[in-house]
């Protein structure tokens, strides 16, 4: 990058002694040498900005969701200690909503406990994570028990639940973002081909939220 620099500020600036050595044709061909220099350097620096400023913004979210994994932690527990606020909640979000993975895992098993009719509790959860060999990949029944101590009671349930989904559809925007951002400057692919798969991504996003809406709905059908 310092050498397309260099390259650039010395056809800017201009040396005379030196391109009046170069016949017309000679000096045509450094000159286009430079323009290209120019391009690929400002390329550069815009890829740059742009992997700077998506540093930044995954920086941001990465220390917000740190805050938001207590929000996870809260909305479990709620559903513990009373498990008549699951049906809040239950239509916002799935497994892969959840950003600490062992926290989806424990929404999974409430996901299917109800499926079953089967009550929603410490007991049958654990046993439930236990019958999918991920009671130990959660810290045992002893992080099911911590859960509960975080929150006196249910009532802000569907706060903590809005924090979640807002958190998971932040996520998947910046990723396909990241996506886009990609292609874009991926000169070897049509554009067309770019706006298309961009806008697939993007609606991805929103075909998402729109499957968990829908979910109370095949609830009250079933």
């Amino acid at each position: 990058m310092d050498d397309l620099k260099t390259i650039c500020e010395a056809i800017e600036k201009g040396y005379a002694d030196e391109l009046t050595m170069l016949d017309d044709s000679m000096i045509g061909h450094v000159q286009d040498l430079a323009d290209s220099a120019k391009e690929i350097l400002h390329l550069i620096e815009e890829n740059e900005k742009l992997r700077r400023a998506l540093g930044d913004i995954f920086e941001h979210y990465h220390k917000v969701d740190r805050v938001r994994q207590w929000a996870e932690e809260a909305l479990l527990g709620s559903v513990l200690i009373d498990p008549e606020s699951y049906f809040e909640v239950s239509g916002m979000l799935r497994e892969q909503d959840f950003f600490v993975v062992k926290h989806g895992w424990v929404w999974s098993a409430f996901a299917s406990l109800h499926e079953r009719n089967f009550p929603i509790d410490l007991r049958s959860t654990a046993d439930e994570l236990d019958r999918t060999n991920r009671l130990e990949g959660i810290g045992g029944q002893a992080f099911l028990t911590r859960l509960v101590t975080l929150v006196p009671s249910a009532l802000h349930v569907a706060a903590y639940g809005k924090t979640v989904e807002e958190a998971a559809i932040r996520r998947r925007l910046l990723r396909a973002a990241s996506d886009i951002a990609k292609a874009a400057y991926d000169k070897s692919t049509d554009i067309a081909e770019v706006v298309s798969h961009s806008e697939q991504l993007v609606f991805a996003v929103s075909e998402a939220r729109m499957a968990t809406d829908l979910q109370p709905i095949r609830q009250l059908a079933a």
